[in-house]
């Protein structure tokens, strides 16, 4: 299967002060391949969120390498990266970063328009038929104000599939949800991930993790265990049984 994303020995090291230095990643080997569904899981400051920002160029990695389709990410100028990142790769954050100045609709085309690769009337199809999916094409005209956390996540989650990624970066994307919107959040990102884009995301909670296929674990910086679970069948799975066996997965790394 096609390697989507490879990183090879990557570490990060951040400078505290004048002369201490803290090392945050060690020396992570991981490969995410087209369409795997992976997430991240560990306890708090084990190195979960800053694998994330790494491994898409939103940080800058102090040694090894990440390659991504292809290109060595750290030896790209900043106008690349930053074209990367807005035209192959999609993200959805826990706290959602929607423009307080747009309406719902035009948060979530903002990014085609930049990246000026469709026309305004595919553009427009496109965001109509992910906001018709997610069930929140009523609230286009709507200000973010006038939407619940849910809907604004749901929102989001079109936002990041505008430019047809190849990867979606998820960082605990379900964390201020409530269990309903948390579970309908992941409904979607599973039958994103059905249509063949790989998805990585960092999260806390066992529910969200036993949706994946692919669960890594962190500590102290490194990843230390993985645990492998078939592909989520939606409506077909027995959840309960995928939960107590990743729970007592989790247990044996003392998670």
């Amino acid at each position: 299967m096609e390697i989507v994303l490879e990183a090879k020995g990557l570490g990060k090291t951040y400078v505290v002060g004048k002369n201490n230095e803290h090392e945050v990643l060690k020396n992570v080997n991981l490969q995410i391949k087209k369409g795997e569904f992976v997430s991240v899981m560990g306890p708090s400051g084990s190195g979960k969120s800053t694998l994330l920002y790494n491994l898409s160029g939103m940080d800058i990695l102090s040694s090894g390498s990440v390659v991504f389709n292809g290109k060595e990410i750290s030896r790209l100028s900043e106008r690349d990266l930053s074209e990367l990142r807005l035209n192959e790769m999609g993200f959805i954050f826990q706290h959602i970063h929607l423009l307080k100045n747009l309406c719902i609709y035009d948060n979530i085309i903002l990014s085609a328009y930049l990246s000026n690769n469709k026309s305004r009337k595919n553009i427009n199809e496109m965001a109509e038929a992910l906001m018709k999916k997610a069930g929140i094409l009523e609230l286009a005209n709507n200000d973010i104000s006038e939407a619940s956390g849910g809907q604004l996540q749901r929102a989001a989650v079109c936002r990041a599939l505008m430019n047809e990624p190849h990867i979606i970066f998820g960082d605990e994307p379900t964390g201020a949800l409530n269990s309903k919107s948390a579970n309908d959040i992941m409904e979607m990102l599973a039958d994103i991930n059905k249509e063949g884009t790989a998805i990585l995301l960092v999260t806390h909670d066992v529910k969200v993790a036993a949706k994946t296929e692919r669960i890594l674990y962190m500590l102290d910086g490194q990843i230390v265990g993985e645990k492998r679970l078939s592909k989520y069948q939606k409506g077909r799975d027995d959840m309960k049984d995928r939960e107590e066996r990743l729970t007592r997965w989790l247990r044996e790394m003392d998670f």
